[in-house]
């Protein structure tokens, strides 16, 4: 289970191990970060953030790993994510629902997505506007063609409408059972989730391959929590 390294002894007993181990991260940079916290000492307000940081960089080499070889062994788990997604979440007729273009060996939304838009559900690919932004969210159907954005990723064209959906459907890299997302390390999805609940009820929900579970993932105060996971076998919604 080890996406999160297991505190161990170190400055004050709360350095992870991989600090002083020999794996992980290359030594050059792990000597670095270890110079920088005996530098700052336990009063160090920053000490926690730059824990965290430390660990979500190691969770994400592990996370990548275990996400391929998961889609390595279910190549075809987002066509079951529909008859595990929960009745609660189903979408209304008419509402609005985001998905995403799957990259990689991320799990793919694409059969869901065509279900609900079966069923009369309005959907919508998120767009970068800026980087340092909330991602905006257009129209859009099965079948109608993508432009690339600005990271390379298909979404919707310009001129496509605008809209705001009640329920958006994430990619992710690990999830816990607190409902802690690790995503890529932009905080896209952190901003626009936290932008778009300003404005009204949203539900997150995660799409993953059940391997991508961790058994606690390290989380900021910024890190919006998500509402479900759903995955090629189950959904799971997160304990507080």
């Amino acid at each position: 289970e080890g996406i999160v390294p297991v505190p161990g002894r170190g400055l004050g007993h709360t350095m992870p191990t991989w600090f002083t181990g020999s794996s992980g991260l290359e030594n050059g940079h792990r000597r670095i970060w270890t110079r920088r916290l005996l530098h700052f000492g336990t009063d160090c307000p920053d000490r926690a953030a730059m824990l965290s940081r430390w660990r979500k960089a190691r969770a994400r080499k592990a996370a990548l790993k275990a996400r391929a070889e998961a889609h390595l062994r279910d190549p075809h788990a987002g066509e079951r994510l529909a008859e595990h997604f929960p009745d609660a979440l189903w979408p209304p007729l008419h509402s609005v629902v985001a998905g995403y273009v799957a990259i990689r060996d991320e799990i793919d939304p694409r059969p869901l997505l065509e279900t609900f838009y079966c069923e009369q559900v309005r959907l919508a690919l998120p767009c970068i506007e800026r980087t340092d932004g909330p991602l905006i969210f257009r129209s859009w159907s099965p079948g109608e063609s993508l432009v690339a954005g600005p990271m390379g990723i298909g979404q919707p064209r310009p001129d496509a409408s605008l809209v705001t959906p009640s329920l958006v459907l994430l990619p992710l890299l690990a999830f816990d059972r607190f409902g802690t997302r690790l995503g890529y390390g932009g905080g896209y999805y952190d901003r626009t989730l936290a932008s778009l609940r300003q404005a009204g009820p949203v539900r997150a929900v995660g799409l993953a391959y059940q391997e991508q579970e961790a058994r606690k993932l390290a989380s900021e105060r910024h890190d919006v929590k998500l509402d479900w996971v759903v995955t090629g076998h189950a959904a799971l919604q997160p304990s507080s």
